[in-house]
């Protein structure tokens, strides 16, 4: 629970000029900073840079920054470094997304920021395999990353345990919700233990999302880098 009046406010997105900031000055150790520069990170993108401390401090985060801004970096990079022990073959994260696109873009680039550390990463979908998805949990998979049906579906079918999750991600949140899936993410929130990091990130921060951090996020620290721009406006996309 938390008073949304006492959030801290991170100064406002710097211009694009502004020199980036070194991951190694933010805390991260070089097997995550070596993983990063064969990603093609040269540095700290602002979300990251105003996100990777708190996160590493134990802080729950409200995040307000647009798509493309690099902000699966920003949980992905302290989710390996700080919440997940390679040692523990169990799921001890948990990322939500809207779509089963991003929870493989998501799954996949956080795999790659714990390659050198073993962080072993799980996308549970709906239109996939069961079996498969069932294997690579009792594998051993330390992140779970999911659409909140399926997650679900996991759940009632008691394939996915979340009594060891130390930290939840609720990414695109507000994509999330018009999607219809607010009882399903309060749902799977319910079942995780009282004791973790919430982790939510948005583009916007509609009634509904401020609702869902009032009950669920604990003194939170308020990231606000989109001013309320859904997508990131000066980056040229190609393909």
């Amino acid at each position: 629970m938390s008073d949304m009046s006492n959030i801290e406010t991170t100064p406002p997105e710097s211009s694009a000029a502004a020199p980036l900031i070194a991951f190694e000055t933010l805390g991260v150790s070089e097997p995550i900073r070596r993983a990063l520069a064969e990603m093609g990170f040269a540095g700290a993108f602002d979300v990251q840079a105003a996100c990777i401390g708190p996160i590493m401090a134990g802080r729950d985060v409200l995040v307000q920054a647009r798509t493309g801004s690099g902000k699966t970096a920003a949980f992905g990079i302290p989710l390996a470094e700080r919440v997940i022990r390679a040692s523990e073959p169990r799921v001890q994260a948990l990322v939500l997304a809207p779509t089963r696109e991003l929870a493989l873009q998501v799954a996949e680039e956080c795999a790659r920021i714990g390659r050198y550390i073993g962080v072993k990463v799980v996308a549970i979908y709906g239109g996939a395999p069961m079996g498969a998805q069932i294997e690579a949990i009792r594998g051993g998979a330390q992140l779970a990353v999911g659409t909140p049906g399926r997650l679900l579906d996991h759940l009632r079918r008691g394939t996915l345990k979340l009594d060891a999750v130390r930290a939840v991600v609720l990414d695109e949140c507000d994509e999330m919700l018009s999607r219809g899936f607010l009882e399903d993410i309060t749902a799977i929130l319910d079942k995780l233990p009282r004791e973790r990091q919430t982790l939510l990130f948005s583009a916007t921060l509609p009634a509904d999302i401020q609702r869902i951090a009032s009950r669920y996020l604990r003194d939170p620290s308020h990231v606000n880098l989109s001013r309320d721009y859904v997508s990131v406006d000066d980056i040229h996309h190609c393909f």
